[in-house]
């Protein structure tokens, strides 16, 4: 009975205090790249207006009562009324881009799996007479099961 106490005992000690070797670890890396490029943005199409009030003399003459001109900031417009009394309206409207900064965000995630293998510290004396014990108990109790086992066996015959 009590051989079979001291044998769960040791097992118990045995697993309880036994070492890993190896651990497999999985190693994250996660690389954020902020890049700010200049995006063109085209604005859009800029626009000019006149309206005129022309009246006729009784000379045969063209008289502008009234001249309004509306543009927009990139619109330039010119009119003209020549000695034959010809009316010519000219509009020059430019294009632009503007290019404003935009900020793109790269993500990359690599993930390495690595064996990390660890070696064991020395034992300090005790240690190493704790474990001697241990194997010499470990030893005992198997030659007792063995002679147990065979005086069994010798009993019966």
């Amino acid at each position: 009975m009590k051989s079979r106490h001291l044998l769960l005992l040791m097992i118990f000690f045995f697993v309880h205090y036994s070492c890993r070797s190896k651990e497999t670890v999985l190693y994250n890396d996660v690389k954020t790249e902020y890049i700010r490029t200049l995006t063109p943005v085209i604005l859009p199409v800029e626009t000019a207006s006149a309206s005129a009030i022309l009246e006729c003399t009784k000379e045969g003459m063209v008289l502008l009562s009234r001249l309004q001109i509306e543009t927009t900031k990139n619109a330039k417009m010119s009119i003209l009324i020549d000695s034959l009394n010809n009316l010519s309206v000219e509009a020059i409207v430019e294009r632009d881009t503007l290019f404003l900064p935009s900020d793109s965000v790269i993500i990359t995630k690599d993930v390495l799996r690595t064996e990390i293998e660890y070696r064991d510290k020395e034992l300090s004396r005790w240690q190493k007479a704790k474990q001697e014990a241990g194997g010499i108990a470990i030893g005992a109790c198997i030659a007792l099961v063995i002679l147990t086992v065979f005086l069994i066996i010798r009993k019966f015959k």
